[in-house]
């Protein structure tokens, strides 16, 4: 998950620090970053599961619980998307752990939204296969491709993957993917308009005001480099 964490990870600030091996009797230090991920699965099925308890499991809980999920995600995804361009701004300790740790904070994006998979599974099986496909293809369709797409993120999010798929094809799947996902969110918020709650407005505005700050730190990385 760019790589989905990372969305778009560098291997090369992929590693995470240890403590000195050798240093006799010292304990390592618990590392944030890979517990990432499974905290946000755990949290997500948390969610689902508190929603179905209280309301019932049926299609309008369903469509809560993709809601809910969804007005998570994009603000975890959201800070994957900037990752990068904020670290080159400020470089502060916080955006360097940012960095560090791409790729898990972009698996846990994958964790919020992948919990998609499971719930438009559940709406079909409620609705019947054709009812579903009758009321829901013009957003099944598109949203599945992009749940295969931040799938193929997420399965590729590790050194292994990187040196198997060569960096420049693993880069370019990323880079597309991340891009793919943005449109998405951007999409999904705007055609809402002016239906939205005001986390509509909001996820709106920081969506483009990411991609205006990606774009200008990244004209801003090549004009150095020319000069």
């Amino acid at each position: 998950m760019c790589a989905l964490v990372s969305v778009t990870q560098n291997p090369q600030h992929d590693q995470i620090a240890v403590a000195d091996p050798g240093v006799s009797g010292r304990r390592r230090k618990p590392k944030l970053g890979p517990l990432l991920p499974i905290g946000s699965l755990v949290a997500a099925i948390l969610i689902c599961a508190g929603i179905f308890i209280v309301d019932g499991f049926n299609i309008q809980t369903l469509l809560v619980a993709l809601r809910s999920l969804t007005k998570v995600s994009v603000l975890v995804f959201i800070l994957v998307f900037v990752t990068r361009p904020l670290h080159d701004l400020v470089r502060s300790s916080v955006t360097t752990w940012m960095l560090a740790n791409r790729r898990y904070l972009g698996l846990s994006f994958a964790a919020w939204h992948l919990m998609h998979w499971p719930i438009l599974g559940s709406l079909m099986a409620l609705e019947g296969p054709a009812l579903f496909w009758k009321y829901s293809k013009d957003f099944a369709i598109p949203a599945g491709c992009v749940l295969l797409v931040i799938s193929l993120m997420a399965a590729t999010s590790s050194n292994r993957a990187v040196r198997f798929l060569g960096k420049p094809l693993w880069s370019a799947i990323h880079t597309v993917g991340l891009y793919t996902i943005w449109v998405w969110f951007f999409r999904v918020y705007w055609l809402r308009l002016p239906k939205h709650e005001i986390h509509g407005y909001v996820n709106l505005g920081l969506l483009a005001a990411a991609l205006t700050f990606r774009w200008a730190i990244g004209a801003r990385r090549i004009m150095t480099k020319k000069s």
